[in-house]
């Protein structure tokens, strides 16, 4: 059980502030990354979901 609390104390000290985090917006979804959510909610691979998925604008370089 010390385990346990240790992990939580840990997690609660380090943890964002919510009224922080609630002032950042989220970013929106595109078409592609929509499509890739839905195939994988239907149970398909990661390597099928995305096949023929271009990243959005958002993305850059950075997401292949």
């Amino acid at each position: 059980m010390a385990g346990v609390r240790a992990l939580f104390e840990t997690a609660w000290e380090t943890a964002t502030d919510l009224a922080t985090y609630r002032r950042v917006p989220f970013p929106a979804l595109g078409a592609a990354e929509r499509d890739v959510l839905r195939s994988l909610a239907a149970g398909r691979t990661d390597e099928t979901a995305a096949a023929g998925t271009e990243p959005s604008s958002a993305c850059g370089s950075g997401c292949r």
